[in-house]
């Protein structure tokens, strides 16, 4: 039987706070969590649309090579996120884009030793400059140079002694989607690449995720009325990301009953080679 991970690598020590204006959320994790709890406080801060910005904000520090400093300009933060070149210069577009940027950066982490002792503080996103430009009498953000958090930047053994990222990017069409009326497959497109990572530090090519973890993921509530309904927006929402060639072959496990919270799915990387992440798939039996 093929493997799939169902186990995150290591766990590192230490718990975080995440905080952004008007609230605290301590979570006492181990901080390889930290990336993808980062999304959901993004998610909590700024819904939506925000959690768009922040992935198109991802992509930039990928494209920047992971450096100390990056240099984000709004032209290129609004082509990441599919705006047609006609809309771009539309004023109002681009003050509601740079306001959206302006209120991430003042997402702040702070990570604590097991101790309790404060080890680590500051934003998610710390701004050094900043450029901005006066169109039809309104001052609207331009560039910024920014520095990552080094949460983004540091990095994991691989079993070929290389280093794999805690953080990884989503696939340049999930930035595309509309968030209203996407946004749990927009949720799903940023922290499906993260379990990725992980599981390729592994050697492997997919992820096993449980329904009740698969819906925490994108960001999909479940209500007291009707909770069969769930399902449905989950189904389609992986139905969304394979569509954007965001997702590759997935299954349920026979183990478990499918579309369920107990139940237990395999979903294989776009990236992966094919004919391996099919194998660890086809595993175990599996209802699609």
């Amino acid at each position: 039987m093929a493997r799939t991970r169902k186990e995150r690598p290591r766990p590192r020590d230490g718990w975080a706070e995440l905080l952004y204006p008007g609230r605290q959320l301590g979570l006492r994790l181990d901080l390889q969590e930290l990336p993808e709890r980062v999304l959901h406080a993004v998610r909590a801060y700024r819904s939506w649309e925000g959690l768009s910005h922040w992935g198109a904000l991802q992509q930039s520090f990928q494209h920047a090579g992971y450096l100390d400093r990056v240099r984000w300009t709004l032209n290129e933060h609004l082509e990441r996120l599919g705006v047609p070149e006609a809309r771009r210069n539309n004023t109002a577009l681009r003050q509601a884009a740079g306001q959206e940027l302006e209120a991430l950066t003042r997402l702040q982490i702070v990570i604590y030793n097991p101790d309790g002792t404060q080890r680590l503080t500051g934003p998610a996103v710390a701004v050094l400059l900043r450029g901005e430009r006066v169109r039809d009498q309104v001052s609207t953000l331009e560039a910024m140079d920014l520095i990552p958090h080094p949460i983004f930047r540091e990095g994991l053994l691989r079993a070929d002694g290389t280093l794999a990222k805690l953080w990884a990017p989503a696939e340049p069409l999930v930035l595309h989607l509309d968030p209203r009326r996407s946004g749990h497959a927009l949720a799903l497109g940023l922290v499906l690449p993260i379990h990725w990572a992980w599981a390729e530090a592994s050697g492997l090519q997919a992820v096993s995720l449980t329904g009740a973890r698969l819906l925490e993921a994108a960001g999909i509530e479940v209500p007291r009325r009707s909770p069969e309904r769930v399902w449905d927006t989950l189904r389609r929402a992986l139905e969304v990301l394979a569509s954007r060639e965001a997702l590759g072959p997935y299954g349920w496990h026979h183990e478990g009953p499918a579309w369920s919270l107990l139940g237990r799915c395999t979903l294989a990387s776009p990236r992966a080679n094919r004919a391996l992440a099919l194998a660890e798939v086809e595993g175990v039996p599996i209802e699609l």
